[in-house]
């Protein structure tokens, strides 16, 4: 058997690798995504039910609600912690 064979089955062997190695990685990284998401939303759900509570008069909830409360802040910065810990991994 030629060089060239062995080099053509050694690169192929690297790729299938690598693909495999992508595809774990992105398995890995949409658990990761679904699960911040999922706590994220209720997150949000908590808060507008906190919110909600409070305007049972009219039921609507208003941004200066949010930041009457701080609670718009609370809510973008938590995200962006979980942005930058998903980015971090």
């Amino acid at each position: 058997m030629s060089s060239q064979y062995w080099i053509r089955r050694v690169k192929e062997m690297n790729q299938k690798a690598v693909q495999l190695n992508t595809e774990q990685a992105q398995k890995e990284l949409l658990k990761l995504y679904q699960n911040q998401s999922n706590e994220l939303y209720y997150r949000i759900m908590h808060v507008f039910a906190k919110i909600d509570n409070d305007k049972l008069e009219n039921g609507k909830i208003y941004l200066n609600d949010l930041y009457r409360t701080n609670t718009f802040h609370l809510l973008l910065n938590s995200f962006n912690e979980s942005a930058r810990k998903l980015g971090g991994k």
